[in-house]
């Protein structure tokens, strides 16, 4: 007897596949995300999720992230696309998710490689001690591969966090640099998350290791 991941998949299309894919590994994807992704038009766009939404592998939430609807995938689509290994991402996490899958929507879209700190987490890959004191591990929100160089890392901060916190994060992305893990690290910011940023890089003597700048700056 076939499995459920079987059965489905012998009816799914390439095209549903790949944004079932995109969808498991960022996440909350929103649909502005998967259109600059495949450059599809909007009523295609939503029979496709439509399609997926019935066939009960993605589910989809109004007004998440800035009022849009955002699509993330149900235990049984993980498993249809072969990411069981990732677990449904917490609503709490809906925001900057959503903005780390558009970005990387924007980069795959231009050619280029991405991972995502879902998949990275999933497997323990590229982890960095949160600090000397402590033994849980960091992930990049966003690791874009470069060619033949150390990957570029993406951090998003939508919401201010505690100086003394963001200052000793900061110094450990700085030595991942230091130590070659990585070319950079992208530090990206909401309005309300840059200042403080800018401040804790400064405070941290992180630059040009950390780069802070705005979301989509």
């Amino acid at each position: 007897m076939r499995s459920q991941r079987e059965v489905v998949s012998c009816r799914i299309g390439e095209r549903d596949m790949e944004a079932l894919d995109f969808i498991a590994r960022f996440g909350f994807v929103s649909r502005m995300s998967l259109m600059k992704r495949w450059g599809e038009e909007r009523r295609q766009l939503i029979e496709r999720l439509g399609w997926l939404d019935s066939k009960g592998l993605v589910a989809i939430s109004d007004g998440d992230w800035d009022g849009n609807a955002l699509h993330s995938c149900t235990v049984a689509g993980l498993r249809v696309c072969g990411r069981s290994a990732l677990a449904p991402p917490p609503r709490a996490r809906a925001e900057p998710l959503a903005i780390v899958a558009e970005m990387a929507a924007i980069e795959e879209r231009l050619g280029g490689r991405v991972v995502s700190g879902r998949e990275l987490a999933a497997t323990e890959a590229g982890g960095l001690c949160e600090s000397a004191a402590s033994e849980r591990l960091l992930h990049p929100d966003l690791v874009i591969l470069g060619a033949g160089s150390a990957p570029l890392a993406v951090e998003v901060e939508v919401a201010p966090r505690g100086a003394k916190q963001l200052e000793e994060l900061m110094r450990t992305w700085a030595a991942a640099v230091a130590e070659g893990r990585f070319a950079a690290v992208s530090w990206r910011c909401s309005h309300a998350a840059l200042s403080g940023a800018e401040a804790a890089a400064d405070l941290a003597g992180a630059s040009p290791s950390v780069l802070v700048r705005g979301l989509w700056r």
